[in-house]
């Protein structure tokens, strides 16, 4: 089964040099997560031999890893000795000569990173977890330079993209989608279709401000009852506009909401399947 490959910066735990973090309660909270999600967990063998030199330093592996803490500590002090044991089945890939985004950490942090995150798509794990402090600007992507990519998964129970395709398709199967206002933009089509939305799930009301509610009416007859969505541009029909949809919308017991960008509806409709 696929595995989430640990940035080695995460299992720093506080009094360690490089540590992400100084609050052992933080550290011992976020390991938990890690360790015990729903998801399995690994170290790649780049992330693992930067750690097994940083913990030589304390003494380890002759005595074991002294975390901090109630007894979570000595639990989690175990769980990385497992990890570090299992760490090398792989062999040691090249680094990428370039990540976007850009990693927060020292030379041979860094270069150990970049090694992981090659090993990670060479073996085909689910991506790099990680915490969102540790990258300048995330966006849920680590992209190598001949443009593969990773995903960046910064919370253990985050839904990934690789997850995201079923869940859209399966949450649209039987429900109809009407974006009002503006043109129909095919890029903003495009992004649905890929994310799993079906093709013939999406309609497209062009209106303009202005559009009286006779109009709009007749460009939404038939749409009536929860299974369908009905999403506003509020920047493309004005408020008073998005007003007149609405009243509508509730008037036949649709699910409504409005965006003042197309980007942010199809956000939101990306993210409720998620929600639900």
């Amino acid at each position: 089964m696929s595995a989430l490959v640990l940035d080695p910066k995460l299992l720093l735990y506080p009094g360690c040099s490089d540590a992400g973090t100084e609050s052992v309660q933080e550290y011992l909270d976020e390991m938990s997560d890690w360790l015990n999600g729903s998801r399995p967990v690994r170290l790649g063998p780049a992330g693992a031999m930067f750690l097994i030199e940083q913990f030589s330093q304390l003494g380890y592996p002759e005595n074991e890893l002294n975390i901090p803490g109630d007894s979570r500590g000595r639990i989690i002090a175990r769980q990385i000795s497992g990890l570090l044991t299992g760490a090398f089945s792989d062999p040691l890939p090249g680094a990428a000569e370039v990540i976007e985004p850009k990693y927060h950490g020292g030379a041979y942090l860094t270069t150990a990173v970049r090694c992981d995150v090659t090993n990670t798509i060479e073996v085909g794990d689910l991506g790099i977890a990680s915490r969102r402090s540790h990258w300048v600007d995330p966006n849920g992507r680590i992209v190598l330079i001949d443009g593969r990519w990773v995903e960046l998964v910064l919370h253990p129970e985050s839904t990934l993209e690789s997850e995201l395709g079923a869940l859209v398709s399966q949450f649209y199967q039987d429900r109809r989608v009407y974006v009002v206002g503006g043109r129909r933009d095919p890029r903003a089509v495009e992004r649905l279709e890929c994310a799993g939305v079906p093709a013939g799930a999406i309609n497209w009301v062009e209106i303009e401000k202005g559009t009286s509610v006779k109009i709009i009416k007749q460009r939404l007859a038939g749409v009536q009852g929860p299974e369908y969505v009905v999403a506003c541009v509020t920047g493309k029909i004005g408020h008073a506009g998005s007003d007149k949809v609405k009243t509508i919308a509730d008037s036949r017991g649709v699910t409504y909401f409005s965006r003042e960008k197309v980007g942010e509806i199809i956000d939101e409709l990306l993210d409720m399947p998620i929600a639900r």
